[in-house]
């Protein structure tokens, strides 16, 4: 996490109760709300503990484990802003239902929800493509079908089934190849097609099953699409892609980060490290502030107005190191 001085904050898988040698894993951010971030193992399990981190305060509050039975990949979590609340959801497929945890910060308690759906044939939700929050509604991937929706005001699930042309490169095996954004009352998805276009669509807030979707901008990248990795979506609307060697992951041959404005179809080149694997936007927020202190590896003096964060993942380069979570 920095500012325009590129400072950076480190925080070590320990400092969340992860044993990286035992499990082989380590952070993952499941979402960001006002300056708050959603921290848990990268495989959701059900000894997976949970946590809120506000990194420009460097506090933490740990809420505890999931309090639903969660299989690999059969799973996923949401942080979103609700009625004055911060809400975490996790959301889970069982048989013929979902079973629906929310966690809400001000009574810092669980309530279990069990919704029924039978639509979707996929038990599994799509980990690399992160879940967003937005206006009181928590969007979910799954693997092939379409997103999931819980509204936090009826506490409804509602499936959504993706566009009919959507049809993003080499998915569903990359998580390079779409992502789902925030944007403005609803989100939206960003694919990469085979072709080297850049598809928008646009989820509207009503209309019948045929007119959900929209497409609202196509954009001709000029690029082969294996080399084209979708990093994140601007608090401006500009779109931000990293150009690489096509066929590996993490990706060689760094050719550089690039902005996409949505509106003039344009690409400028923009500074940011060749590992860079996501990005979000952060605000000041006291929040937590009388929660437990997370001391960084490395310590920043740099006030900012504007903080990017950035998640990398490092392979250690001894046995006895251990994956670390980058802010940068």
């Amino acid at each position: 996490m920095g500012s325009g001085d590129n400072k950076k904050y480190y925080y070590t898988p320990e400092q969340f109760g992860i044993n990286v040698r035992k499990h082989d894993y380590g952070l993952k951010v499941f979402g960001t709300c006002n300056g708050l971030l959603c921290v848990s193992h990268v495989n959701l399990g059900v000894d997976s503990i949970v946590y809120l981190l506000n990194p420009v305060i460097r506090r933490a509050k740990n809420i505890g484990k999931i309090p639903i039975e969660v299989q690999e990949r059969k799973g996923n979590l949401c942080l979103g802003y609700y009625d004055g609340d911060y809400k975490v959801i996790i959301i889970v497929r069982g048989c013929g239902n979902y079973r629906v945890g929310v966690y809400s910060l001000s009574t810092n308690g669980w309530k279990i929800l069990s919704c029924d759906s039978n639509n979707f044939s996929s038990n599994s939700f799509c980990g690399y493509v992160s879940s967003k929050c937005v206006n009181g509604v928590a969007y979910f991937v799954k693997n092939r079908d379409g997103i999931v929706c819980f509204d936090l005001n009826d506490e409804m699930i509602r499936e959504i089934r993706f566009p009919e042309k959507f049809s993003p490169a080499w998915w569903p095996w990359t998580c390079d190849s779409f992502t789902l954004e925030e944007c403005g009352e609803s989100v939206a998805l960003m694919e990469i097609r085979g072709d080297g276009h850049l598809v928008k669509w646009g989820l509207r807030s009503c209309g019948g099953a045929e007119s959900l979707w929209e497409k609202e901008c196509t954009i001709a990248l000029e690029a082969d699409p294996r080399q084209i990795h979708l990093i994140g979506l601007k608090y401006n609307g500009e779109y931000i892609l990293r150009l690489a060697r096509a066929g590996l992951f993490p990706p060689t041959n760094f050719r550089g980060c690039y902005l996409c404005d949505l509106r003039k179809s344009e690409l400028k080149k923009c500074s940011l490290p060749q590992d860079v694997q996501a990005i979000d936007y952060l605000v000041g927020n006291l929040v937590l502030l009388n929660e437990q202190t997370l001391y960084p590896l490395v310590d920043s003096e740099a006030t900012c107005t504007e903080t990017t964060l950035v998640l990398c993942k490092r392979r250690p380069a001894r046995e006895e190191e251990e994956n670390i979570a980058e802010g940068i």
